[in-house]
Parts: C-alpha cells; sequence; structure tokens
C-alpha cells in the first residue's frame, strides 16, 4: 500500500462532462505511447485555481454562475496543446493537455479570501510530464463543450513517487440560456 503525504493540495478545477472526458481519456492513451519522458496520469480536468481551504456549496454555486456568465453562455473551446506550470510536482514536472478559452477575467471568482493562486492559462491536464517539444506530442482532439462543472480537487503526492486525488461532489455550470 504506497503511503501518503500528510500535506495536502486543494484546487478548484473545472470537470467537462463526461462525453468530452472520454475524448481525453483516448488521447491521453495515445499520448502515453509517444512520451518520452517521466509522466503520470492527472485526471481530465483544468485547474483554475490553488485554495488554502475548500469552497463551500455557496461559493462553488456562485463560482459556475460566474464562470458560465465570463465564458459568455458559449462553449468552452479546448484549443492547442500547452505546458502548464502546476504546484506540488516533483522533478519540475508540468500539466501537459488542452489549453482551455474560457474567456473568464479574475474578478469572475468573487471572494479572494480562499484563493492561494490563480491560474492564468488553464490546461485540462492530460497529464504531468517533463517539458518537451510539443509538435513533438500527437495533437489533442478538437474540443468544444458547453456542460462542464466546478468542484474541490485534492491533491497529494506519494512518497514513493506519484500522486493521488479526489474529486468533491460537482457544481454544474447553470444552462447557457438560464437567466441570472
Amino acid at each position: 500500500m504506497k503511503t501518503i503525504l500528510k500535506q495536502t493540495q486543494i484546487f478548484l478545477v473545472l470537470v467537462p462532462h463526461r462525453d468530452t472526458r472520454i475524448e481525453l481519456q483516448k488521447y491521453s492513451s495515445v499520448l502515453f505511447n509517444k512520451i518520452t519522458t517521466e509522466a503520470y496520469n492527472f485526471p481530465c480536468v483544468a485547474p483554475l485555481m490553488e485554495l488554502s481551504q475548500a469552497l463551500n456549496s455557496d461559493e462553488l454555486k456562485l463560482y459556475a454562475k460566474n464562470l458560465r456568465k465570463a465564458a459568455g453562455n458559449d462553449k468552452i473551446i479546448a484549443a492547442k496543446a500547452a505546458f502548464a506550470g502546476f504546484p506540488g510536482c516533483r522533478n519540475n514536472l508540468a500539466l501537459y493537455g488542452p489549453n482551455l478559452e474560457i474567456g473568464a477575467a479574475q474578478d469572475t471568482f468573487g471572494s479572494k479570501t480562499k484563493i492561494k493562486e490563480l491560474f492564468p492559462k488553464p490546461v485540462v491536464g492530460v497529464c504531468l510530464m517533463s517539458e518537451q517539444k510539443i509538435d513533438s506530442l500527437p495533437e489533442p482532439p478538437e474540443l468544444a463543450f458547453r456542460a462542464a462543472a466546478i468542484a474541490n480537487m485534492y491533491w497529494k503526492p506519494l512518497q514513493e513517487g506519484g500522486y493521488k486525488w479526489k474529486i468533491d461532489k460537482l457544481f454544474w455550470l447553470p444552462h447557457r440560456n438560464k437567466s441570472y
């Protein structure tokens, strides 16, 4: 059994609908056959910020509503693949996956009392790996989705290597035609 380190980090993540995550998991499988560096699985979610403590239900509902507004009630587009820094990774690993075009401004999230760090470039994590030439990797599928949720994600590095995570209850972004 793997031993978990005591330090847990908490992140607010955007969770695409299951149909989109299935496409991302297929891409992850293809990608792992091409990666030439150290790499680890990552849940198919986009970290938006690191938190000092988990958001409660009311905060998550408000953030979901504000994120839908910031997205302009349109589809969220997953653009070309990119690397993004991810706190808590060892060996200079970076998050790799499709870059999201959300259109969210920093004030989208209201109260900043629990926000430790807001990530300026949201990337849907397909894996954690050492940076290598992106053009040597297969392109991610073109994705556009409206259905998504946000949730608290708990993240722990394991002493023996690797990582463990848990994604809490999902709070779905309101329907795009719902009035605010």
